[in-house]
């Protein structure tokens, strides 16, 4: 029972993955990362507007999983909702 209110009362979501292997070192590739960023969100809104919800209720969460160069583990981080400029890659 508590599994059917829960489901009930829950936000709508959903999530979008996207796998790519970017340099963020190269000021090219931040044009690459907006790209791919700017496909996920308008499918994610196209799809969300097929669910009939309206343009108040969706809210768009961006993040994504980095790692230095020679790494295994990615962290997680929130990204600003604007495209990536150059300015925001660490510096050396």
């Amino acid at each position: 029972m508590f599994c059917d209110k829960g489901v009930l009362a829950s936000d709508f979501g959903l999530r979008y993955d996207r796998t790519v292997g970017l340099n963020l070192a190269s000021p090219t590739e931040f044009e690459r990362a907006n790209e791919t960023a700017e496909e996920i969100v308008a499918t994610a809104l196209a799809d969300m507007r097929a669910e009939g919800l309206a343009e108040g209720e969706i809210e768009i969460v961006r993040s994504g999983d980095f790692r230095f160069l020679g790494q295994v583990y990615e962290l997680s981080m929130p990204l600003p909702d604007r495209p990536l400029v150059e300015d925001d890659a660490p510096t050396p």
